[in-house]
């Protein structure tokens, strides 16, 4: 929220807003995923499958929510593509410090 706010006073609300989108869209489907995994048996074929079944609707469900947000909603790319980028680095960086 920090950052929205941050953005909507340099850039203003069509920044800020396409800001939130990109985390959005780099948020979401690693819930999905999270969700699909969280969700396998102790055995390890079915665990598996849940894996790549999960980081397969992850990859579309990423390509989706970009579409929609670059064909159907005003936004400014530059904003979308660094927020995207740093939430996905967080979450990368989150997994090595574990």
């Amino acid at each position: 929220m920090v950052v929205f706010w941050g953005v909507w006073e340099e850039a203003g609300e069509r920044a800020a807003w396409s800001a939130s989108l990109g985390s959005g869209i780099a948020l979401i489907p690693s819930w999905v995923f999270a969700g699909i995994l969280l969700g396998a048996k102790a055995r390890t074929k079915r665990f598996l499958w849940r894996l790549y079944l999960g980081e397969g609707i992850k990859w579309i469900l990423t390509a989706m929510l970009f579409w929609v947000c670059i064909v159907w909603l005003d936004v400014a790319m530059l904003p979308l593509l660094v927020s995207f980028g740093g939430v996905q680095m967080s979450l990368w960086v989150s997994l090595l410090t574990k």
